[in-house]
């Protein structure tokens, strides 16, 4: 139980991660043309 726990909790950070890292470089893309 604690085992499938964890992974859904880190393949939610890792998830989150790179959405982040995405959202990030979008942006600086649009601020630093």
């Amino acid at each position: 139980m604690l085992a499938v726990f964890l992974e859904a909790e880190l393949t939610l950070y890792v998830s989150l991660h790179l959405f982040l890292d995405l959202r990030i470089e979008e942006t600086f893309m649009q601020c630093w043309p």
